[in-house]
């Protein structure tokens, strides 16, 4: 099993492991040395560590990083921790504890998850009740822990498959996901992106996927961490692949920032094979969910559904192509305008109010279809959006572009 990687110790880690707390046992002192503690760490009884999780605040914290750090630098120290339900009892207790504090938490967090994971078959696995998984999610996800010690435990939990349902049930899982932050340090996007890979290959995501895919965007058009953009283009691909999650992609306009990526400096030449590969399977989908005839498609189901064959920059670059059939999609449009549906009728009036500003001959084909004439009514629609829309689109229909340009700026 591949452990997700350590990345450099925090300045808050040197601490704590260079300053052990005044009368801690020999044994347990000795694990503050950074570098190989391994041999130390095999050394200490189940006992000895059991007494420093029940001490003190300061005593837990100082054990924990050090227990951590061991852990990482060889994954095999996970047997001594596996070896012993009482130490898994006692990491739960832990993140519990009123008087630990989040960073404390988070390490317990990782371990107690790194227990999970390394022995799955006693949680789960063997017996296929998931119930311990879903108790520890919803403790892991509670806010009381750093939100790197979340993402951590999250990444433990989800490297295991079959764990990934339970974990997801939390409902306090996605929100830790999606609520990361793009310009956080990029440990902390590192092991938020690594978790929405691990999810990408299933259907968990797509109930999120405008956020998953805005998060993604927002993560590649601010960080140029090298490990950080390489998972998230992996987690692209494998979103792709997914038809809406694919919607959800074009719409977000995620293309752009991948694009953005083949100027930068990589050192590792393949980045940019990686790049202009994913960019050229997002132009393709792009072009496929993105065309007129898409949006005829839609059209036919005489259901309307908001999304980026909605939006401005849909109309921007397709609406010289509305002119075949003599206007045929904008008159399919137009009848549209008696549908009992809110949404329908909002989308309907914005589009037209687009074909009516955007194209050259615009509003001489509104008024030959009598458009504004069926639009004009749904201005003292009971539903204030369809009503809204409504009177934007009239607005549209009767102005010129400066006399719009005019009306946003007040």
């Amino acid at each position: 099993m591949v452990d997700v990687p350590l990345g450099d110790i925090t300045a808050e880690q040197t601490q704590v492991l260079l300053n052990p707390p005044v009368g801690m046992s020999p044994s347990i002192a000795v694990l503050s040395s950074i570098g190989d503690t391994t041999f130390a760490f095999q050394q200490l009884s189940s006992a000895e560590l059991l007494g420093a999780l029940r001490g003190s605040s300061e005593t837990a914290k100082f054990v924990l990083t050090a227990v951590v750090e061991c852990c990482r630098e060889d994954s095999e120290n996970y047997s001594k921790l596996t070896a012993d339900d009482d130490i898994f009892t006692h990491l739960k207790s832990v993140l519990i504890r009123g008087d630990i504090d989040p960073f404390t938490k988070g390490k317990a967090a990782y371990l107690l998850t790194g227990i999970m994971s390394h022995a799955p078959g006693k949680y789960g696995e063997d017996t296929n009740d998931f119930s311990v998984v879903g108790a520890v999610t919803q403790s892991l996800t509670n806010g009381n822990t750093s939100t790197l010690g979340q993402l951590e435990g999250l990444c433990n939990l989800l490297k295991i498959p079959t764990f990934r349902e339970a974990v997801l049930d939390q409902p306090g899982t996605l929100h830790v996901l999606l609520s990361v932050n793009a310009n956080s340090a990029s440990q902390t996007l590192y092991r938020a992106v690594f978790c929405l890979w691990l999810l990408s290959g299933g259907s968990g995501l797509t109930a999120s996927a405008r956020r998953v895919a805005e998060l993604l965007k927002a993560i590649l058009a601010s960080c140029r961490s090298e490990k950080v953009v390489r998972v998230a283009l992996m987690a692209l691909r494998n979103l792709i692949k997914d038809e809406t999650m694919v919607l959800a992609v074009v719409e977000a306009g995620v293309l752009e920032s991948v694009r953005t990526l083949e100027y930068e400096k990589w050192r590792d030449a393949e980045m940019y094979a990686e790049i202009k590969d994913l960019a050229a399977c997002l132009a393709s989908e792009q072009s496929t969910h993105s065309s007129v005839a898409a949006y005829e498609k839609e059209l036919e189901s005489n259901e309307l559904v908001p999304g980026y064959l909605h939006s401005e920059r849909f109309w921007l670059d397709n609406v010289g192509k509305f002119d075949k059939d003599d206007f045929g999609p904008i008159r399919k449009l137009t009848t549209l305008l008696g549908s009992s549906n809110p949404t329908t009728l909002c989308l309907a009036c914005s589009d037209l109010g687009e074909f009516a500003r955007l194209h050259p001959l615009g509003k001489s084909v509104i008024g030959k279809l009598h458009a504004k004439a069926m639009v004009m009514p749904l201005m003292g629609h009971s539903d204030r959006q369809v009503a809204r829309e409504a009177l934007l689109c009239v607005q549209k229909m009767m102005l010129n572009q400066s006399s719009l340009n005019k009306m946003e700026a007040k």
